[in-house]
């Protein structure tokens, strides 16, 4: 199955992109968020004074839901990753890497582009009569979330085919994903030409790449080590996802 594919190529920090699915959004380039000269005058709604928004990662609050598709043609990426206190997610350095050598445990970090539908019920995933509305982010998988993933379809169904709905866990952590409908809703109204110039600037796999962790050498990582602080209840979820 094509799901199975992973690209390899980490990077550096996050993209941007959320809309609508009638007014797809144009990543800011890098002038709008350094301005020539920002003493000047200037009007308020100026684009170039804005700042620029991360790719949204899409996972619910907790007694809620969130109901996303898959993005058909952008391959998932996986990295083996270290968690450093405080610092976030750092790319293994393999052979010799300081992190694998002081015992932190190396995790299996995977990432797929993905569109959240932002009018969904936020209880129940469900649309009703709604026309959809969009917007693009990235969903973050465990080895077993992707197992969970592949195990729920039906036999005639792909990942890319089909809605999912992603909730918190039955237990203190964690992510579970089910099939919240067997065909996308934005295949049943015709939107694939909407969605198409939403993910269009991210055909590349670039800001995708960047959620997989931090690139260092190994210096970096020693002082990202020595400097670490602590694990908030939202980290810990994540962690407990990715041990499986």
């Amino acid at each position: 199955m094509a799901f199975q594919t992973f690209d390899d190529e980490p990077n550096e920090t996050a993209g941007a992109h959320t809309a609508p699915a009638t007014q797809p959004a144009k990543k800011p380039n890098g002038a709008a968020a350094n301005p020539v000269n920002p003493t000047e005058d200037f009007e308020f709604g100026d684009e170039n004074y804005k700042s620029s928004s991360k790719l949204p990662r899409i996972k619910p609050e907790k007694g809620q839901v969130s109901r996303f598709f898959l993005v058909a043609g952008m391959k998932p990426k996986a990295k083996e990753t270290h968690y450093i206190d405080g610092k976030g997610s750092f790319i293994c350095l393999g052979e010799g890497c300081p992190a694998c050598a002081s015992g932190n445990q190396k995790r299996t970090r995977i990432v797929v582009l993905a569109v959240r539908y932002t009018n969904a019920d936020p209880k129940t995933g469900k649309l009703g009569q709604n026309k959809p509305q969009y917007e693009v982010g990235w969903v973050l998988l465990s080895r077993a979330n992707y197992s969970q993933m592949l195990d729920v379809l039906e036999e005639e169904s792909t990942p890319y085919t089909v809605d999912w709905k992603l909730a918190h866990a039955n237990r203190a952590f964690g992510y579970e994903f089910a099939v919240a409908a067997r065909d996308a809703a934005y295949i049943k109204v015709g939107d694939q030409a909407v969605i198409a110039e939403l993910v269009k600037e991210y055909a590349d796999g670039e800001d995708l790449s960047k959620k997989l962790g931090k690139r260092s050498n190994a210096m970096e990582l020693r002082t990202a080590m020595t400097n670490g602080g602590g694990l908030d209840e939202s980290t810990l979820a994540d962690l407990a996802d990715l041990d499986n």
